[in-house]
């Protein structure tokens, strides 16, 4: 239902990021967190562990999750930065425009640490 959502709101390129932003954004990390939560309050105790870390480390850290969120920030990033300059009513200067995409970069990378910190968890309990 989200990747229908999210061609849909595509169709329409000049809101995708407000409604993205808006919307979309918030009910997924909703669901993630609610997701996380829930499987934390139900983790077993301790797991079986079936491989040796030095095996498991150079597996997780080169397929990870597989989700591709430094490549979707990068071509992403073009339409954010091109909606920071339409939504300014005059010209605002470079400074200012890095500056924005900044603050909210931080934003979106604290909050995707600390959903795959719970997704980590999750993988160590459940296996």
């Amino acid at each position: 239902m989200f990747c229908e959502a999210c061609f849909l709101v595509c169709l329409r390129d000049r809101l995708m990021i407000s409604i993205l932003g808006k919307w979309l954004a918030p009910i997924l990390l909703i669901g993630l967190i609610f997701l996380i939560v829930l499987g934390v309050i139900q983790a077993p105790v301790e797991a079986e562990i079936i491989q040796k870390s030095l095996t498991a480390f150079p597996i997780g850290f080169f397929r990870g999750y597989q989700t591709m969120d430094l490549f979707a920030a990068f071509f992403f990033s073009a339409l954010v930065f091109n909606q920071l300059q339409s939504l300014s009513n005059h010209k605002i200067d470079e400074k200012a425009i890095n500056s924005s995409a900044l603050k909210s970069s931080l934003i979106g990378a604290s909050l995707l640490a600390l959903i795959y910190i719970g997704f980590i968890f999750l993988g160590a309990h459940y296996l």
